[in-house]
């Protein structure tokens, strides 16, 4: 009606538009673009692009016709970059990648919710190509041989009959977890896979593989929560020198991802099956074994604690695994039995070490009370050693000959409670070193928490030396780096120059180091151990002639001849350094700190007796050697000749045995 009326001001009403641009549309105004065309009056005014609206219709309907071109067109618009990376891997002209819509048991993606600029970033990255069946079954065979074991996320059972012969009512397995598998399995494969796979190497196999997988889970894709889970808890196997929260991240994303799936079990009008149960069950075991992974060796926070990860569920049983240790293709029914016997000793540790991981490394910076500390840290050696009783001793060389993947997992095992006992240790000595009452009872602390670091690290070395024997080592997860870290440095402290024995043990890190090279960024944690080294030779000369009492002098002879509180403070430093990225400021930072505590360390030194220039140390360290770690015979105003003199004290000092006998440099 009042459309009909005159317009008393004279204006003449101009016609409503039949339909707004987009930019209108989502203001919600006027848009006169049908009217007077594009683009409207409001994009002109404002110097904005103007474009058309499409409803939900109309955009469905052009993304199924994207989607039909795209996907018919994908194989030949990769043809250029497979021919390229098929010349690297075989003499012979052929394919090495396929789309995965070639993959009968791959779920298709629904394109159709795709953002419009996904679609083609997906495909230009290669995200939606596959290697070629032959080197996708190597891929599945590594992921079942060696990160299923400890990482059992999916049925292998099922997966194997999807593979094989998969039908249309069947679940099919999503693009985006046999990515997270492929990128997991990357890494144990040899290397003339990755080369027929047209990478130049492990290392380039895995770094592309794992910004594949990302993309897909940016792109926004997958939806399912317990997929989500599953994939991106494979992902917290990925770790670089520069990106070394990765890890954390993805543990963090497939936690919440869980507790979803927990939740929808919790809706009453649901009804849950077991099947669900079981997984979610293996899905929430893999995540608390992540996290305290993770935890003890990176030296970070617990994510799965307290309230915030709810009640633990059932501990996983044969019957959750039943299915695929009778239907395994990789495996016989006695390895698995065997496998599966280890996936509980696991379980066990990881819930036995949380009291441990949750002291060592807490969000609050609230100092506590030492002599809480020492009793909660009781609490967790208890727990640990009722579990090396219970556990480790039980499976101790158990089931061995049945297959080389049962002393491959035993001594990975092994490899983490011993370093849990370091841990242990080391953390006692950090909290005695803020005790200040009652030093000769801690001093028996003290002598038995270094007997306890060496019985660990002997053994953690003797492990690293079975692995070598059994030829292995290439078949360790990305973890070993972070756990053999300490381990090394305290053997290297511990060492001595004339010692075959500890040459002998120095190189067997070394060799394993060079192997992990090959697989996983580990220069940063090669460069830390070198620091660390460093900084101890620096505390060691700091201390030289420090007047101490008869109590304080033997607890420095039973701490690798450091002071208590400056064995404290390297720990501190090798834990911090643990998640920094290499090459940054903090990097830098955190040595300078550590170091300037040898300064502190000599205050009570007589001026005339030594003047420790820690910080002409640290340029020594980034930029050379060329002066004196102390000036005590002679100063910046000295004679040429005597500054040459102190220089070749420092490079003599430089010229540490464990430097020189692996392959660690400064």
């Amino acid at each position: 009606m009042d459309s009909d009326l005159p317009n008393i001001s004279g204006y003449r009403r101009i016609k409503r538009a039949s339909r707004a641009c987009q930019r209108c549309h989502g203001r919600k105004v006027r848009c006169d673009a049908t009217v007077t065309g594009y683009p409207c009056t409001n994009c002109r005014l404002d110097s904005h692009p103007c474009q058309a609206f499409t409803g939900g219709r109309e955009r469905r309907k052009q993304l199924s016709l994207i989607r039909a071109r795209a996907l018919a067109s994908v194989t030949e618009k990769q043809s250029s970059s497979s021919s390229r990376r098929a010349c690297a891997a075989s003499t012979r002209a052929r394919p090495v990648e396929v789309s995965y819509s070639s993959y009968a048991f791959i779920e298709p993606l629904h394109v159709d919710e795709l953002e419009l600029d996904r679609l083609p970033l997906l495909q230009r990255t290669g995200c939606l190509m596959l290697p070629i069946k032959a080197e996708i079954d190597v891929l599945l065979r590594h992921y079942f041989l060696y990160v299923h074991p400890f990482s059992p996320v999916i049925d292998e059972a099922v997966f194997w009959r999807l593979y094989k012969d998969p039908r249309q009512d069947d679940t099919l397995v999503p693009l985006f977890l046999v990515r997270a598998m492929i990128f997991a399995a990357s890494c144990f494969v040899p290397a003339d896979v990755a080369n027929r796979c047209g990478y130049g190497s492990l290392l380039d196999a895995r770094d592309d593989l794992y910004q594949k997988a990302k993309l897909l889970y940016d792109s926004g894709l997958e939806k399912d929560a317990l997929t989500l889970s599953r994939a991106t808890l494979l992902l917290t196997y990925y770790g670089s020198d520069f990106d070394v929260d990765a890890n954390s991240q993805w543990l963090r994303i497939a936690i919440r991802e869980a507790n979803l799936v927990r939740a929808s079990h919790l809706i009453p009008e649901r009804t849950v099956n077991e099947a669900d149960r079981s997984a979610f069950r293996r899905v929430w075991w893999c995540c608390l074994i992540r996290d305290r992974i993770i935890s003890l060796g990176m030296r970070r926070p617990l994510q799965m604690v307290g309230e915030e990860s709810g009640p633990y569920p059932p501990m996983l049983t044969m019957d959750d695994m039943n299915d695929e240790i009778f239907s395994s293709v990789i495996y016989s029914y006695e390895t698995k039995a065997a496998l599966f016997e280890l996936l509980t000793s696991l379980c066990h540790f990881a819930t036995a070490v949380t009291e441990l991981a949750t002291i060592a490394y807490t969000r609050s910076r609230v100092d506590s009370d030492p002599a809480s500390d020492l009793d909660r840290l009781e609490d967790a050696k208890s727990a640990l050693l009722l579990w090396e009783l219970d556990w480790l001793t039980y499976m101790e060389g158990k089931n061995a000959s049945l297959h080389p993947s049962i002393p491959l997992f035993s001594s990975l095992l092994a490899i983490y409670y011993q370093s849990a006992r370091v841990a242990l240790s080391n953390r006692i000595c950090a909290v005695l070193g803020k005790a200040k009452h009652d030093k000769r009872r801690h001093l028996q602390h003290l002598q038995l928490c270094r007997s306890e670091l060496l019985a660990a690290t002997a053994s953690i070395a003797d492990k690293i030396r079975q692995l070598i024997i059994i030829e292995a080592v290439d078949k360790l997860p990305i973890s070993v780096a972070a756990y053999t870290t300490t381990p090394y440095i305290l053997l290297a402290m511990n060492s001595s120059p004339d010692s075959k024995k500890s040459r002998e043990i120095l190189v067997l890190f070394d060799a394993v180091n060079r192997t992990l090279g090959l697989r996983y960024h580990v220069t940063r944690v090669s460069n830390l151990a070198s620091r660390a080294l460093w900084l101890f030779q620096l505390f060691k000369d700091a201390s030289t002639g420090y007047a101490e009492d008869t109590v304080e002098s033997e607890a420095r002879s039973n701490l690798f001849t450091l002071p208590l509180q400056q064995y404290a403070r390297l720990l501190q430093y090798i834990d911090e350094s643990m998640s920094i990225p290499q090459d940054s400021l903090q990097e830098t930072e955190v040595l300078y700190a550590a170091a300037s505590i040898a300064h502190h360390d000599t205050s009570d030194l007589p001026a005339e007796e030594v003047t420790p220039v820690w910080v002409e140390a640290m340029d020594n360290f980034f930029f050379g050697p060329g002066n004196a770690l102390r000036l005590s015979a002679c100063d910046l105003d000295a004679s040429p000749s005597a500054q040459t003199s102190c220089d070749d004290e420092f490079n003599k000092n430089l010229e540490l045995p464990w430097v020189m006998e692996t392959g660690f440099t400064l």
